[in-house]
């Protein structure tokens, strides 16, 4: 049984649509959310497809328990990573807009299609969730992948005032962290408990 590539094709478009729409919804031009989306899709997604159901007619023996043969059909995978996603900002793959929104709107954009795939919870991603979640991974130890809670705030401000963004507060922080929890984008450290460990990908199935 071989793979179908129609549906997995069907699936790419399904989820660059979605991120182009996204772009197109917040201000972006038309073309200019189309790149983007395909940008987000060429460095942090990677689909595979599922396993083809044919349809067939066949005789089957059924033995004396009533057990029939048969096999299930592979699910396809869609595999978004996080780390490569940032790591494509940081070494400028997304340097083709000024547009001073766009920075914030690509992590905002992954982290939507982050949650609608992933489908742990129904949690409403914010500007403020997409600005968090980019500054741990900036400004993280590289090694263990993770961020300290404490002084967070400031990594987090320091790094909107480079981009002209508002700041937030204590508060903004603790609700975008609880949602980053809650999406299993982030957890806490099990070596250190005032630690956050930055989860680099998920890998939900489709058919």
């Amino acid at each position: 049984m071989g793979l179908d590539y129609d549906r997995g094709k069907e699936k790419e478009s399904e989820i660059l649509d979605s991120v182009s729409e996204f772009f197109y919804q917040n201000g972006i031009s038309k073309d200019m959310s189309e790149n983007m989306s395909k940008l987000i899709f060429n460095n942090a997604i990677k689909v595979t497809p599922p396993e083809k159901e044919e349809h067939f007619m066949e005789m089957m023996i059924v033995n004396r328990s009533g057990r029939g043969g048969g096999k299930s059909i592979k699910a396809g995978n869609i595999k978004l990573n996080i780390k490569k996603l940032f790591e494509a900002v940081a070494n400028g793959a997304f340097a083709i807009t000024g547009a001073v929104q766009v920075p914030i709107l690509t992590p905002m954009a992954f982290l939507i299609l982050w949650n609608s795939l992933w489908k742990t919870i129904e949690v409403p991603i914010t500007e403020n969730d997409a600005a968090v979640i980019w500054a741990m991974w900036v400004y993280r130890d590289r090694e263990k992948n993770e961020i300290s809670n404490t002084g967070l705030l400031d990594i987090v401000n320091k790094h909107l005032m480079k981009y002209e963004r508002s700041l937030i507060t204590q508060n903004d922080l603790n609700y975008s962290l609880d949602n980053l929890t809650r999406i299993k984008s982030i957890k806490r450290s099990k070596s250190n408990a005032n630690n956050w460990w930055l989860c680099e990908w998920i890998k939900p199935k489709y058919r």
